[in-house]
C-alpha cells in the first residue's frame, strides 16, 4: 500500500512566520501617531489631501509587510519546491536544476553571532536556493537538503562573510557581493522617504 503524506508536511514555515502581527503594530506604533497628528492639523487648516495621503501610504506599506511576511513558506514538491519569501514570491526550483548543496556556518557582521546558511547550487556552481538558520530551524534546512538527494558539503569552520566574497563570491546574493552600495542605496531610499513623509506632513499644514 502506497502512503501519501500529508501536504502539511511538506510545508516548512519560518520561525517568524507569525510575527507578522508584532511587525505591524510597530509599523502602525511609530507612525500612527506621525499621520494622527498630521490628520488633525489638516483639519483645522482645510488641506486634508497631503494628510491622506500620507495615510494611505502608511496603511498600504504596512498590507504589503503583513501580506509578504505571513505567506512567506516553503513547500517540497515532488519535482522540487517552491518557496515564498518577502524576497521573492513563488520561485519554483525544479530538482533538475540542483546538483549538490553546501551547509556554511557565517559570522555575522559583529561577530556575535555564527549563521547557518543552506547554498543548493547549479551546475554552473550558482545558487538556486538559500535558506539560513535565523528564519528556518536546523531540522527544515536539514530536510530541504536531503529533498534533493544531491552531495552535500559541510564547512566545519565559521567563516566571515569577507571569505565567502575571496572564495564563493558567484554565489552571494547582491547585496552581499557590494556592501558598500547596497548600504548607500538603503540610505539613500531611508533618506527620500523621510523627505516624502516630511513634505506630505508640511503640505498639510
Amino acid at each position: 500500500m502506497t502512503v501519501v503524506a500529508d501536504p502539511l508536511d511538506r510545508t516548512l514555515l519560518p520561525f517568524r512566520h507569525l510575527r507578522w502581527r508584532s511587525t505591524v503594530v510597530a509599523l502602525v506604533a511609530a507612525a500612527g501617531p506621525v499621520c494622527g497628528v498630521t490628520v488633525w492639523l489638516a483639519l483645522q487648516s482645510g488641506n486634508l489631501l497631503p494628510a491622506l495621503a500620507l495615510t494611505g501610504l502608511i496603511l498600504a506599506a504596512a498590507a504589503l509587510l503583513t501580506w509578504r511576511v505571513a505567506a512567506s513558506r516553503t513547500v517540497l514538491e515532488p519535482d522540487g519546491l517552491r518557496t515564498w519569501t518577502p524576497r521573492r514570491h513563488d520561485v519554483h526550483v525544479s530538482r533538475g536544476r540542483v546538483v549538490r548543496a553546501a551547509v556554511r556556518s557565517v559570522r555575522s557582521s559583529d561577530g556575535r553571532r555564527v549563521i547557518r546558511h543552506l547554498f543548493l547550487l547549479d551546475a554552473q556552481d550558482r545558487t538556486v536556493h538559500r535558506m539560513c538558520d535565523r528564519w528556518w530551524t536546523d531540522e527544515q534546512i536539514g530536510r530541504v537538503a536531503r529533498h534533493f538527494e544531491v552531495p552535500i558539503e559541510t564547512s566545519p569552520e565559521a567563516v566571515q562573510l569577507n571569505e565567502l566574497r575571496r572564495t564563493v563570491r558567484h554565489q552571494l546574493q547582491w547585496d552581499e557581493r557590494h556592501p558598500f552600495l547596497a548600504r548607500t542605496g538603503t540610505a539613500l531610499a531611508g533618506a527620500g522617504l523621510c523627505l516624502l513623509v516630511g513634505w506630505l506632513a508640511t503640505a498639510a499644514l
